[in-house]
Formats: structure tokens, sequence, C-alpha cells
């Protein structure tokens, strides 16, 4: 018989006497009394997303004799069912009977999680082991990369390698070069007017980021707003509009993680173009050439949170009559070789792994057919199922964040299947507050699996509704 609650995963099953028995015969049975799942069982147990260790009978008496005192403690003194972390397993105890005090306890793995969170964002399994590595002892060295100096030969290693493998997987071309800075995207927001705007600039007003990295602008210039969604809450990208010839350059954000559109394609500027890639980098091949600068935060597609990447047209630079200062001067960035300063060495680092495991995956065209099967998969459900509706206009739906909502009927039930997804394994799935009800980030590392996990999560939660 089985116990199942959405809010822990609880599956118990009471023995048969002739299970009993067999069992309390003898002591040794006690000591290996291991029972194979029916598929019923296994079925349940597959939906939970579990994996069983062990199912166990214990008889009060002897058969204590294996189970450590903290153990015996929890089953003497525990009057009703409970859960008790043991390691990284769960172990869960059901009392059955008071005359001879059966005990049935299931041990089985964490519930595995999806982690969909917008940001800082699911990483690879390989970057994450490899950069915890490194953070207890680089190289084999005796000296943790949190320690070590960033003089180094041993770093200096990492930052060539590093540059060179961005050069390599998004084949930029010479005459660019790529520093790694710290401050995040927001810092570019003011970085890129100080060194580009002379004169005037053209800004694409496509989500809330693009409007930040608007105002910022306005500091140091004339801004022109080519074109802007924000009217239909930025559920489109504009496409008809003119970009002045006279500017000093163009600005667009490809991806907008909070409404869920992007920009998938290289567009064509009669000025140099500048793009906010934060959130679809290394998603897609890229055209550099098309591109004066592309900058963006590393949390989402790169590394862990703490860098900030920016890829520059060299013949862009010095151009402005104002003074920079020197830490916001992206020449003095490229002549130390992103090291004027002590750099943010750990995010870098995982940085690093990343674009190996890119290299190693198959370069940015993998990373776009994996995308495309990723979205394929969840759009379809949500156009499919009746309980939800996407967001975004069709043609500008995003791979990377993909937002949807509880149809005006059933908005009711959106904590309901927020709590049912969650207790799924599903992490980091609730909307932004400006749109409000769910978003899937689909980053390079999310797997088909996981995006497979939360479509059959919705389609349960229909069935049950």
């Amino acid at each position: 018989m089985f116990s199942r609650r959405s809010d822990s995963l609880i599956a118990m099953r009471i023995f048969s006497q002739r299970e009993e028995n067999l069992f309390s015969t003898r002591r040794e049975n006690f000591l290996n009394a291991k029972r194979k799942l029916s598929q019923h069982e296994e079925k349940i147990f597959c939906e939970e997303k579990c994996r069983i260790i062990a199912l166990f009978l214990v008889l009060h008496g002897s058969s204590f004799c294996f189970l450590s005192p903290e153990e015996k403690n929890i089953l003497t003194t525990k009057k009703k069912k409970t859960h008790y972390k043991y390691n990284v397993c769960k172990l869960f105890v059901k009392f059955v009977g008071e005359k001879h005090k059966t005990y049935i306890f299931i041990i089985f793995t964490d519930m595995k999680k999806y982690n969909f969170s917008a940001g800082p964002s699911i990483l690879p399994q390989e970057v994450m082991k490899a950069t915890a590595e490194a953070c207890k002892d680089f190289n084999g060295i005796g000296l943790s990369l949190m320690e070590m100096s960033h003089r180094s030969k041993d770093w200096q290693a990492v930052m060539d390698e590093t540059d060179a493998l961005f050069k390599e997987v998004l084949q930029i071309p010479a005459g660019y070069s790529v520093v790694l800075l710290g401050g995040g995207a927001s810092m570019q927001f003011c970085m890129v007017p100080y060194n580009l705007l002379e004169k005037k600039a053209a800004y694409l007003n496509t989500g809330v980021w693009a409007k930040k990295a608007l105002k910022e602008a306005k500091l140091f210039g004339e801004v022109v707003e080519v074109a802007s969604s924000a009217d239909a809450n930025y559920t489109f990208i504009p496409k008809d509009y003119v970009v002045p010839a006279d500017a000093d350059y163009f600005h667009i954000t490809t991806n907008n993680t909070i409404y869920g559109t992007e920009i998938r394609k290289d567009l064509d500027s009669p000025v140099p173009l500048v793009a906010d890639m934060s959130s679809d980098i290394f998603s897609r091949p890229v055209d550099v050439s098309k591109y004066g600068m592309i900058y963006g935060g590393a949390q989402k597609n790169l590394a862990m949170a703490g860098v900030t990447f920016v890829i520059v047209k060299d013949e862009l630079l010095g151009k402005v009559s104002r003074t920079i200062p020197t830490m916001l001067d992206y020449r003095t960035h490229i002549d130390k070789g992103s090291m004027f300063n002590t750099p943010p060495v750990v995010p870098i680092y995982s940085a690093y792994q990343t674009l190996k495991w890119i290299k190693a995956s198959g370069g940015t065209e993998e990373m776009e057919r994996r995308a495309l099967r990723r979205a394929d998969l969840l759009y379809g459900e949500i156009d499919r199922n009746r309980l939800f509706v996407g967001t975004a206009n069709e043609e500008d739906r995003s791979l990377m964040n993909i937002c949807f909502v509880l149809k005006d009927e059933y908005k009711e039930l959106e904590k309901d299947f927020f709590d049912f997804a969650t207790a799924r394994g599903m992490v980091g799935i609730k909307g932004h507050r400006s749109v409000g009800g769910f978003r899937a980030s689909c980053y390079n590392a999310m797997t088909v699996e996981g995006v497979q996990a939360l479509v059959d999560a919705m389609r349960d939660f229909e069935k049950e509704h």
C-alpha cells in the first residue's frame, strides 16, 4: 500500500504475512531483508524521479543490531511516520501495528533537481567539478585557486587559454580584443557610451535591461530610441525602424530574460552594432564581424557570477573627446590583458572550463541544435496544453527563457502548479513579477531530460485539473 503526498516523497508498503514470516524466521534474514519492487511500485518511483537503493523490513528486537544508535532511537521513539536525512539519502519510517511494531522503511536518493533559474543559472557538471577541484588544489601545486597569485605562470596560462578559446569558439576575426572584467553587464551600460558615444547613439528598447542601458547612455549624449515594444509589455521584437546614419553606434539586447523574446540573427546595421548578449552568448553561431562590440554578464551561459566579457573592435576605441577614467577605459584592460587589477579568478576559471566544454561538445552549432530541441519540446507542450499559454509573440520566442502563464480561466491554479512542479524537482520556474506565471530558462547546460521532466509535470497537472 502506498501513501503519496505532494509536499514530500513518501512511498511505503505493508509487507504481506508471507513476507513477514519469511523475514522473521531467521536472524540472518533481517540483515538482508531487501525486496525487489513490483512494476507498479517502480512506476511510482519513476514518476517521482527517485531511485531506490533498498527496501527493508525491520521487526522489533534483534533486528536493531544493524541499525546505528541514532537510527534505533528514531525507530523506537517516533509515533508517526517521519523522515530522517541520512547522508545523501532519505530514510522513511512507518509504524504498522502495536504488537510487533513492524517497521517498513525505504532508502532512496534525493529527488533529482532541474535548475531553470534565470541567473545565476545552471552550469555543466564537469565545469562545477573542475572549478571545485581547482579551489581545493590548483593543478596539483598545493595551493587553492582562491589564494594563488594572479601574476603566477599557472594563472597566466589560464588567461591565455581562455582568450584563445573565446576567439576559437566564436570565430572572432583579427582586429578584435577580448577582455574579462568585473562589474557585470550593468557596468557596461555606462562603459559603452563612455568609450563610444561622441554625439549620438541609437538604442532598440526591447525590455528592462535594454531600457536601463538606454537610460545610462543619456548621461553622455543624445540618445535616439529607434523603436520600443514597451506598450505591449515587451512581448515582441520591433521590426520596422530606421537607425540614424550619423549615430556613433546602435545598441541592441539580443535576448530578454524577463519577457522571453530574442533576436536570433545578426542584424545589418549602417553604424557599429553593439550587443548585450548576456543571456544567449554561445547558444548559436555569431558573425562577430557584424558587430562593433559584444558584451555580457557571464552568469547564464558562460560561468558563475562575477565576471563580464567584452569583445570589442579595436578601431572603435580612442575616438571620443572626453577623458575616460583609467578603470573605465577599455584600452586599459586590453593593454594589460584583463589584469590591470586583480581579476575575478574563480569566475574566469569557470568560464575557461565552460569554453572547453562547449568546444568538446561540438561548439556553438551543437549548442544551437540542443537549444532548438529543448525549445521545440517545451513550446510544443505550452501550445498543446489547455491550461497554459505563452507570453511572447511566436516569431520572437526566446530559446533561452521560455515564459508562459496559466490561461485566464485557470489563473487560480498558479500556486498549485508551482507547488506541483517544485515537488517534481523543478527549481527556479517562477516568472518575473513583470510578467507573472512561469519562466523556464533553458541555457546551454540544461538537458532535454530536464525539459522533459517539466513537460511531464505540465501534462500530469493538466490531467488532474
